[in-house]
């Protein structure tokens, strides 16, 4: 993935580095989001959207339930707060840090390391497609949606949130019968 260090014209400095016009959205997210959002290495790399399979659910309740005791319908909530959480906070660190919006709840946008434990670890943008409010400098280019206002712009990750979490919260609601509100209050603690 190119970096702005491998891009000489697209130098990220100061505060506010999405103001460079020459930072593309892929540098902007390496240099500003993925160094806060990455904690771990190794891995397989996925699709954001992808959800867990039967397997992958049976590896995380067994490990849960050997290393912390946890049963099935636990475990299955804190896989929940894992990768949804995760997920969200992906997208709220672009809003918070740069007004950003990263559309990780769009196929093919947004790839997720996911490592051996379960969790998700490393994020990269594999299709640049973000939104930006109006007056931004990237507002216009392509791949780059433009929304009137800060507030559009909240309501937009808010929605964005819900699109990329919301299939991993019904798949654990189904599973562990436990209610969507605490599973939701398990992505909010995460971000």
């Amino acid at each position: 993935m190119p970096t702005a260090a491998s891009h000489p014209t697209a130098t990220l400095t100061g505060d506010t580095p999405v103001d460079d016009l020459r930072i593309t959205p892929d540098q902007w997210f390496a240099e500003r989001v993925r160094p806060l959002v990455a904690f771990a290495t190794g891995g397989d790399w996925l699709p954001a959207t992808l959800l867990p399979d039967e397997a992958e659910l049976a590896r995380v309740k067994q490990r849960l339930l050997r290393a912390e005791g946890a049963p099935a319908r636990v475990a299955l909530t804190w896989l929940a707060g894992w990768r949804a959480g995760y997920m969200a906070s992906v997208i709220a660190t672009g809003v918070v840090r740069d007004a950003v919006l990263v559309g990780a709840g769009r196929p093919g946008v947004l790839r997720v390391r996911r490592h051996s434990e379960g969790w998700l670890c490393d994020a990269e943008l594999s299709d640049p497609c973000v939104a930006v409010v109006a007056g931004h400098p990237w507002a216009g280019r392509p791949g780059v949606e433009t929304v009137a206002d800060r507030a559009a712009l909240e309501r937009a990750a808010i929605a964005e949130i819900a699109a990329a979490c919301g299939p991993m919260i019904e798949l654990v609601a189904r599973r562990s019968r436990r209610g969507r509100l605490g599973l939701w209050e398990a992505v909010r603690l995460t971000v």
